[in-house]
């Protein structure tokens, strides 16, 4: 009705302009008014003539005559947000047996019973003292542990880099040191968390870590300088008060001149970098060692989840894991939401979480792997460094 309303009205406006532009060449002005006023009149009509049609037609049945388009854009949603699961009704099976216990002990032994906020706030009070190191996060994963897949929360240990010297988080502080494991399902006395690995000189590893030292993380804004002159980077503490250190060897770092040394102080609003003495040619200066805008650089397009987490790999390696999104607000017959990220408000009627970013904390190499190969703006991408 309205499509045929609207496409008169075109036809109106055309041949009515065109007479009352005929008149007034001719110096009628009443003909030239005339023909003018029935492009509004016709707008009345047709108001008047819409409302009655939905009055009669429409309102009296609405859900009925729109359920098409409705069933269209429930269909168009799933599709766009990729929520497309099948459906169950589960019913009630009665009380548990202990047959089923005894069949499904591996399920009910992992079932987390300590909330992550409780993790986090034990870390805080108890592994904290040092003031070397600091816990941001902590997530849950499976590992083998003695034989058997347990879940547990893994914290990283990052270094806490507030409150100390220039020098300090520059040459000295300048990484954080191995995983904490703790117990998702078991507690100790007086309800206290259950450590499985968190001696920070490795000697209670459950799970292998070649390479504790993490140079990449969260917060990590800081520029610093390994390898530097007369400077030894820290690494723990042991409980006899030795301190232990060691020399930055992997594949990061910018090595510089002096030259290239004071562009970049320039950039960095850091002169330090250029006219520091501990600082030559052979030391290697880290920067962009934040987890989630290095990745931002790399592929600025992509929406990034602000709580990554990290994993142990089977070389024993600590890499973070970001979840990245690709968005788009034109997918046809979709219903709008509104996002917020990187600080700015959008609305979005398609999101997928297509794309894992891995970032290794020592040396801070991108991978992207694309998991989702029905998402054409992944595909789209064509990710260089892709794993695909």
């Amino acid at each position: 009705m309205k499509l045929w309303g609207y496409s008169i009205f075109a036809v109106i406006i055309v041949v009515f302009a065109y007479r009352a532009l005929k008149y007034f060449k001719e110096g009628s002005t009443s003909k030239v008014l005339k023909n003018l006023a029935v492009i509004p009149g016709y707008l009345v009509i047709l108001f008047v003539i819409m409302m009655v049609f939905d009055l009669i037609f429409v309102s009296s049945n609405e859900l009925d005559k729109e359920k098409d388009y409705i069933a269209e854009n429930i269909k168009n949603t799933k599709n766009a947000y990729n929520i497309n699961i099948e459906e169950k009704n589960l019913r009630n099976s009665g009380t548990i047996t202990r047959e089923e216990v005894v069949k499904c002990e591996n399920v009910i032994d992992n079932i987390p019973i300590i909330s992550k906020d409780a993790v986090l706030k034990t870390l805080e009070d108890s592994q904290t003292e040092t003031g070397y190191f600091s816990y941001r996060n902590a997530n849950l994963a499976k590992y083998n542990i003695k034989g058997k897949d347990q879940v547990v929360y893994v914290a990283p240990r990052e270094i806490k880099n507030s409150g100390r010297t220039y020098n300090n988080k520059t040459y000295e502080y300048t990484h954080g040191m191995g995983e904490i494991l703790i117990s998702a399902n078991k507690s100790i006395g007086g309800g206290n968390v259950q450590y499985i690995q968190k001696e920070v000189s490795g000697n209670d590893e459950q799970i292998a870590i070649s390479q504790p030292r993490m140079y990449f993380g969260l917060g990590n804004n800081e520029t610093v300088a390994t390898n530097a002159k007369n400077k030894q980077e820290y690494d723990y503490t042991d409980e006899n008060g030795t301190d232990y250190t060691s020399t930055y060897e992997g594949k990061a770092g910018l090595q510089l001149n002096f030259l290239d040394r004071l562009i970049l102080g320039i950039a960095k609003g850091d002169l330090n970098l250029a006219f520091s003495g501990e600082i030559t040619n052979d030391s290697k200066i880290l920067i962009n060692r934040d987890i989630i805008a290095r990745a931002k650089k790399a592929l600025p397009y992509l929406i990034y989840d602000e709580n990554p987490y990290t994993v142990i790999t089977e070389e024993g390696k600590i890499v973070w894991v970001l979840d990245a999104y690709t968005v788009s607000s034109s997918y046809p017959y979709s219903q709008y939401t509104s996002i917020q990220h990187d600080g700015i408000k959008e609305n979005i009627n398609y999101i997928r979480n297509s794309v894992k970013v891995l970032v290794d904390s020592y040396d801070g190499t991108i991978s992207y792997y694309i998991t989702d190969r029905t998402d054409p703006i992944a595909m789209a991408y064509k990710i260089g460094r892709a794993h695909v």
